[in-house]
């Protein structure tokens, strides 16, 4: 789910011609690709982690800090979802795990 809405916000990025809006948009499309996939799950959650963080911290001094504890519902939860996948990776049906194992015999229950 994480991987979908990162992808899709990445999408909406593309027709505004802002500085960095074409390298923000390109970077949350393909790493909604890899975490949809299971691929370079922990590199991808620490880069979302790092452009949240960052966007939210340039929001703030436009906004005031109760705007932004209202507005950041969806951003908060992408945030902890990041997070959690930082920490326990991807899980045994990702790409990252079937790499990791090739070889190796594991049941899957």
């Amino acid at each position: 789910m994480t991987g979908t809405v990162f992808f899709y916000e990445g999408l909406q990025l593309f027709p505004f011609p802002e500085t960095t809006a074409h390298f923000v948009a390109a970077g949350e499309m393909i790493g909604g690709l890899l975490l949809i996939f299971g691929l370079l799950t922990r590199i991808t959650a620490l880069y979302f982690i790092i452009q949240m963080i960052a966007a939210l911290l340039s929001i703030l001094p436009k906004t005031g800090i109760w705007t932004i504890l209202h507005e950041i519902r969806m951003e908060y939860a992408q945030l902890l979802t990041c997070l959690f996948l930082l920490l326990e990776g991807p899980g045994r049906r990702s790409l990252d795990f079937s790499i990791s194992t090739a070889g190796k015999v594991y049941r899957m229950n």
